[in-house]
């Protein structure tokens, strides 16, 4: 069994091993990122203490793995920031969502094999993704679910190839949606926000909200999405996105 608060047993460290995170962004969020691999999962590992069984027990060995990373990630950056030391079960909401403890605002990702999660006392928002590139086959495919041809023209005119970027769009817009889901608590579509900068040198996207959720959150600012590659780490072709706003 993994153990939070002591190094993982022998064998555990073939499946996940802990990364630096390039989205240190403020000291009120604490960070915890992982590289993992399927093939080395063992479904004893369900019976963690951080772990609600019942959510993945009848589920396929990769959506397990996956899972388990990133509650691990989620209990390391709840322990970086509670400093207890124990275990937290990070229950599940209706469309998904984690449930996570009194006071505290969190959110968990994972790719096919980088699992992150970041929480923070004080933040309003907090949502965080990770996506493996997508192929450019199918960034053509789904180009127009994604963007709308203001943003894709915006793309167009951005020296990187185009399924890098419409990656970056679709990760961004998921942790849009995941830092205000507490707030609208609804899933929402692809146009609800509009990319209206991406600046490459600093690994930061700007977007603004539809007037309709503007009225809902009462909010007319932009906001702001910072990424990074984690393949700039020597990990693999994924990116990750973060969205962290404070009142």
């Amino acid at each position: 069994m993994l153990n939070l608060i002591t190094a993982p047993p022998s064998g555990a460290s073939t499946f996940l091993n802990e990364h630096p995170c390039a989205l240190l962004v403020d000291a009120k969020i604490q960070v915890a990122m992982v590289q993992y691999q399927v093939q080395h999962f063992d479904p004893e590992w369900l019976k963690c203490g951080y772990v609600d069984r019942q959510i993945v027990q009848h589920a396929v060995i990769k959506r397990q793995a996956e899972y388990v990373a990133g509650r691990y990630c989620a209990n390391r950056a709840l322990n970086q920031l509670l400093a207890i030391g124990q275990d937290y079960v990070i229950g599940k909401g209706e469309h998904g969502q984690p449930l996570w403890p009194t006071g505290v605002v969190g959110s968990i990702a994972h790719s096919h094999d980088v699992a992150i999660a970041v929480v923070s006392h004080t933040a309003k928002w907090l949502g965080v993704d990770c996506e493996e590139v997508m192929s450019t086959s199918t960034a053509q495919q789904i180009a127009s679910m994604i963007a709308k041809p203001q943003e894709l023209a915006l793309l167009s005119q951005l020296d990187q190839p185009f399924n890098y970027l419409l990656s970056l769009l679709f990760s961004a817009k998921e942790s849009i949606y995941k830092a205000i889901y507490p707030s609208v608590k609804k899933v929402l579509d692809f146009d609800m926000v509009k990319l209206i900068q991406l600046d490459v040198k600093n690994e930061v996207m700007t977007f603004e909200f539809h007037e309709e959720l503007e009225m809902i959150l009462k909010w007319n600012k932009e906001i702001s999405v910072k990424y990074f590659n984690v393949n700039k780490r020597k990990v693999t072709n994924t990116i990750c996105t973060l969205v962290c706003e404070f009142n």
